[in-house]
């Protein structure tokens, strides 16, 4: 909810998302608004991520492009997809965040900039730190539910059943616009 509120009272084209166990590095804004700006037709651009835990490097690559502090979006791609999701079902499994990227990636234009320009910290309790003992090692074919407790396996089945009414209302409302810019 403070990332939707945080993007309903800012006044830019570009949001940014930085939660409180994350850093930009001096560059994060510059690069990712060069690239935005370079190339207009991009909707979305994505950095790399200095994580300083010894983890996978599967896990490293899916924090990446799950999580939304590394990106820089345009509003108008935010409020489509309607922001972040708050229902309940989310704060079991509390993937509004893998949520909200599976949806931009899938609908909007991103590029990815190799070079870490953020770094993402562990706490005590936060994300990285209640799921370090799957990051540090390569997944299993059943790494999904290894990592879920009884709760958030309860949930995701309603999860998945919100992903995909979001994908038809998003194909609708897409479909829609370009007939109207055909006409």
């Amino acid at each position: 909810p403070s990332r939707n509120l945080g993007a309903r009272i800012s006044q830019g084209e570009l949001i940014f998302f930085l939660d409180g166990d994350d850093l930009f590095n001096r560059e994060h804004i510059f690069i990712c608004l060069h690239q935005m700006v370079k190339d207009p037709n991009l909707h979305f651009v994505q950095t790399g991520i200095r994580i300083d835990e010894a983890i996978s490097p599967y896990w490293k690559n899916a924090i990446a492009n799950s999580v939304p502090f590394n990106i820089c979006v345009r509003r108008w791609c935010h409020e489509c997809i309607g922001g972040y999701p708050e229902g309940e079902e989310f704060l079991a499994l509390r993937c509004e965040d893998a949520f909200y990227r599976v949806l931009l990636s899938r609908y909007f234009i991103g590029f990815k900039i190799k070079r870490e320009t953020m770094q993402h910290f562990r706490y005590p309790g936060n994300a990285l730190d209640r799921q370090m003992e799957k990051f540090s090692k390569p997944p299993t074919n059943e790494a999904q539910n290894e990592a879920m407790s009884a709760q958030e396996l309860e949930a995701f089945p309603a999860i998945q059943k919100l992903l995909t009414s979001k994908n038809l209302e998003l194909k609708q409302r897409l479909t829609s616009w370009l007939n109207q810019l055909e006409q």
